[in-house]
């Protein structure tokens, strides 16, 4: 085929993939705004703002994370460095806020639809052309790698998988050069210094990317070590070579970074930042291509031909593995992967992609990654069937087998490793379509069916089996779009339109300064649940307890926040808002902050709330009363004000007002996505005199931020002496928050009105009330 026609069809493919990416368009520009979906995009959008106010500069560091301690950022830098210098060479700088925005949210269909043109050299070289362009067809419309790489969606998941597949395509042409190329090494090197290089660089952007790379790369390398012990140890093989300078430089390479790293995060052996774990690994590798190279070499060539040679290969790569795992780095990346981490655990991604509400369920990866997702067991085991009857010959599949089989069983563990397996997915169903179209041929033309006539029958039945497979997905989201242009935007369905709207509103009450700025006024702390951390911290500019790094950053961040919420007594509750100086809570009904503090605490979810479904949909929650009694429940529901909820037995469950917290921003609902923020004050000391052992009645009427008429209740209870002491948390003189009322008391029909001074509610002033006739 001529490369004209490839081009221009991997370009069609492209466009297509682009479109398909383009489908949430409506719900990241919206009113001005960009809006990026997910949570992790706020966090590289802020560290791309701190690295075009200091470039080339890139923050390790962030004060504003785990409150006051700060924390390490466990990214490594490249994607957001990349983006901030993409920005500045169109002549975007800090300020421009907005365009910078764009561009990044532009960034990631591209890289996405660029992803077509390794996956189709690397199915090339696994097999030819037609398979190669198949795979890039199939590739560029799976719903799970378009979902990362979706408009707006500013994460490295797409980069990664980017850079994942170049590897893979540039190592697996190199090994290939390798085996045809009968000159001397040195020689090799010279005539194919770009392929080789760009295999060096591609380890390199990896680990740069995401420290997780490791996992990439070790599929490579256990390919690799396949070779070395197969081929590698033969006299006059490159393939040793090709391992031990594409691994050495790329070492050399990361070492100035990974200081700088391990330098600000003060961790110069983990699997979670890029540290000396990673550069070991890597120098580990070259090692034993090297020794490998050695054994072909001079006066131990003899051993590449017996059992000692392997024995020495062994001997290293025990002496390696031992040497990760006496530093604790190889057991802590296991836990991250096996999710035995509880942070991990409780993240909805690191969920088994065919478990949903514990249960088994097909429709997430019927949907996710189409129908042909659950055939890949069964084409694994046909071309490793295919690959024994060659008689092992054909090393290309054996990368193959090896890579999708790894990944499928963590996409199965895991359904964040859905993307990375996208492209081996692709290239394998590309693979089994053409063994069927082969097999649906043979079927007709042994039946008198004209040649031609049974390759197109052949053809149309594989072209319905593809678009059944991927139909599901596409006939839902294409149904979605037109529902949502036949309705005007308004109050949004969008979760992080919500969510993105409330902390816009929440800002304009703060004076806070952009992302690397310094604050021009004091800097006070954000109580929150982890998932909407990335949110807080870029939208307000506020730094906050916890984020979307959970544990990563401290495992007391991660707790405290937990500490807070499933508090059941407010002291509890201030107690971790004082040691972390904290001055507002921002609050979601989102009961999956529950689930996770549940798993912290080794409870079970079920004993605060059930979800009743029918046919996998969720129609209704029982909320049980641990989690009625906790302060997450109490502010997010019940405005902090005193209530008194009965059961249909007639029980009453009492739920005292909460003292020190104050509504600032309201939601326009009360269910998920809708958030609440409140100020935590001092309150003012309220001294009453009144009836002995009577209930004094307090109210507070006021009209919220987005308009809701809204109280504010608690009861006294009167001693035998007449005296009785609250915590009052709204001001009567605080226009800006809409809280301009007086406090109404009542108690055996004496009323009074009392207006609280803001300077009381602050300081904790003392007022003095007197009820008596």
């Amino acid at each position: 085929m001529k490369n004209w026609r490839i081009a221009s069809s991997l370009f069609g493919l492209a466009l297509a993939g682009m479109v398909a990416r383009l489908f949430g368009f409506r719900n990241v520009f919206v009113d001005g705004d960009v809006i990026f979906p997910g949570f992790d995009p706020y966090y590289h959008m802020r560290r791309i703002f701190e690295i075009l106010h200091d470039y080339p500069n890139v923050p390790y560091f962030d004060s504003f994370m785990n409150y006051p301690d700060g924390a390490a950022i466990i990214w490594p830098p490249l994607f957001d460095f990349f983006i901030a210098s993409a920005s500045l060479m169109i002549g975007l700088n800090y300020n421009d806020t907005t365009q910078v925005e764009t561009l990044a949210a532009w960034i990631i269909p591209v890289m996405g639809c660029a992803t077509i043109i390794p996956v189709y050299f690397l199915a090339k070289s696994i097999f030819d052309e037609k398979h190669a362009l198949l795979a890039a067809a199939l590739f560029i419309f799976i719903p799970m790698h378009t979902w990362y790489s979706q408009l707006g969606f500013v994460d490295h998941h797409v980069a990664v998988t980017l850079v994942q597949v170049t590897m893979f395509a540039l190592f697996i042409k190199a090994l290939q050069v390798c085996r045809g190329d009968e000159g001397s090494t040195l020689r090799l090197a010279v005539d194919h210094f770009f392929l080789i290089s760009g295999a060096t660089l591609s380890i390199v952007a990896g680990f740069l990317i995401w420290n997780g790379f490791i996992f990439f790369l070790g599929i490579m390398d256990i390919f690799l070590l396949t070779l070395l012990f197969t081929e590698g140890i033969k006299p006059g093989s490159k393939i040793p070579a090709l391992c031990w300078t594409t691994h050495l430089a790329a070492g050399l390479i990361l070492l100035p970074f990974t200081q700088s790293i391990v330098a600000a995060t003060g961790n110069p052996v983990t699997a979670i930042t890029l540290s000396y774990f990673h550069i070991g690994a890597i120098f580990s590798f070259a090692a034993v291509g090297i020794v490998t190279h050695i054994i072909g070499l001079g006066p131990l060539k003899p051993l590449g031909d017996n059992k000692y040679g392997r024995a020495i290969i062994l001997f290293s790569i025990a002496v390696v593995i031992y040497a990760a795992y006496a530093t604790g780095a190889l057991s802590e990346g296991l836990a991250w992967i096996m999710t035995s981490d509880k942070f991990m655990a409780a993240v909805d991604e690191s969920s088994p992609i065919f478990i949903k509400q514990g249960k088994f369920d097909l429709i997430m990866p019927v949907t996710s990654m189409t129908a042909f997702f659950i055939t890949v067991p069964f084409v694994i085991a046909l071309l490793a069937w295919q690959w024994r009857n060659g008689r092992y010959k054909d090393s290309d599949q054996l990368f193959l087998i090896l890579w999708s089989g790894i990944l499928f069983l963590m996409t199965v563990k895991q359904r964040r490793f859905a993307d990375p397996f996208s492209p081996a997915q692709a290239i394998l169903i590309s693979y089994f379509l053409f063994q069927l179209y082969g097999r649906i041929t043979v079927f007709f033309t042994t039946r008198g069916a004209h040649k031609k006539l049974a390759a197109k029958a052949a053809f149309l039945t594989l072209a319905i089996i593809s678009v059944l497979a991927y139909g599901s997905h596409y006939k839902h989201l294409i149904t979605r779009q037109i529902e949502m242009v036949a309705q005007p935007m308004g109050e949004s369905d969008d979760y992080h339109v919500r969510v993105y709207r409330s902390l816009k509103s929440f800002k304009k009450t703060l004076d806070a300064s952009p992302a690397g700025k310094k604050n021009t006024g004091p800097v006070t702390g954000v109580m929150n649940p982890w998932s909407l951390g990335h949110k807080i911290l870029y939208i307000t500019h506020l730094p906050v307890v916890s984020n979307n790094f959970g544990s990563h950053i401290g495992k007391d961040s991660y707790s405290d926040w937990a500490s807070f919420f499933m508090g059941k007594k407010e002291e509890v509750s201030t107690s971790v808002l004082d040691k972390r100086k904290v001055k507002y809570v921002v609050v979601d009904f989102n009961l999956g902050v529950i689930a996770s503090a549940t798993l912290l605490y080794g409870e079970r979810a079920g004993s605060y709330y059930k979800g009743m479904y029918k046919h996998g949909i969720l129609y209704q929650t029982i909320m049980k009363p641990a989690l009625i009694r906790t302060t997450f429940f109490r502010l997010s529901r019940f405005i902090g004000s005193e209530t008194v909820l009965k059961n249909a037995k007639g029980g009453k469950l009492f739920i005292p007002a909460l003292d020190h917290f104050r509504m600032i921003v309201d939601s326009t609902m009360d269910n998920l996505g809708h958030l609440k923020v409140f100020e935590y004050v001092k309150g003012a000391s309220l001294s009453i005199k009144g009836p002995p052992g009577q209930k004094v009645a307090i109210s507070y009427d006021y009209t919220s931020s987005t308009g809701r008429e809204r109280t504010y209740k608690k009861t006294v209870l009167m001693d035998d002496e007449g005296r009785g002491m609250a915590v009052l948390p709204y001001s009567s003189n605080r226009p800006g928050y809409g809280h301009t009322a007086p406090y109404h008391f009542e108690v055996n029909g004496v009323t009074r009105k009392v207006e609280v001074m803001e300077k009381d509610v602050l300081g904790g002033g003392m007022i003095s009330v007197n009820m008596s006739r």
